[in-house]
């Protein structure tokens, strides 16, 4: 791992490069942590691994060639805004028990196989809008309740998923 933050409050990890990790950093029982501005990449598994973690907000960072960029579990009340996740294997974001997270303003790129993002079932209460997805294989999946993919009307950017928009309002009803 290449940063690890484990019991711990008000951290903030800024400017940081991890490369060649299998992880490059991991966020666990940990509560308001900022990472911004860093960069990860060639990870064996994840860029930023969080579990059972709140209020952490990861901004601006940019994670590639891992094989997940993000993978949340249990993570709550947390902001993800203007990344820039590419070029990672087995997708891109994921969220595992995760809820009342914001989603926003991150580019989303050349997921190799599965989905851009994925909300697993118990994953509750999350928005995600504003972002930009583009060449990935799959769509993306959402099995989790209340997650809403559009606020004030604005939703999210799909390169290779045709949108099918029933209400003619600019959004995919069916993400």
């Amino acid at each position: 791992v290449g940063i690890l933050i484990r019991n711990h409050t008000n951290v903030e990890i800024k400017n940081c490069e991890t490369i060649h990790n299998t992880r490059g950093i991991v966020i666990d029982q940990s509560n308001f942590v900022t990472v911004k501005s860093s960069r990860f990449s060639n990870s064996v598994e994840e860029g930023i691994q969080a579990t059972d973690s709140n209020n952490l907000k990861i901004e601006e960072n940019a994670i590639t060639q891992t094989q997940h960029a993000l993978w949340l579990t249990n993570v709550q009340d947390s902001l993800i805004l203007r990344n820039q996740l590419h070029t990672n294997d087995n997708g891109q974001i994921l969220l595992l028990g995760s809820s009342r997270n914001n989603i926003t303003e991150n580019n989303v790129t050349n997921v190799a196989s599965n989905y851009p993002i994925v909300l697993n079932p118990t994953s509750t209460n999350n928005v995600v809008y504003k972002n930009a997805f583009a060449r990935y294989p799959s769509a993306p999946a959402d099995s989790g309740t209340n997650n809403r993919w559009s606020v004030g009307g604005q939703g999210n950017y799909w390169s290779s998923h045709p949108c099918i928009d029933n209400t003619w309002d600019g959004i995919c009803e069916n993400r």
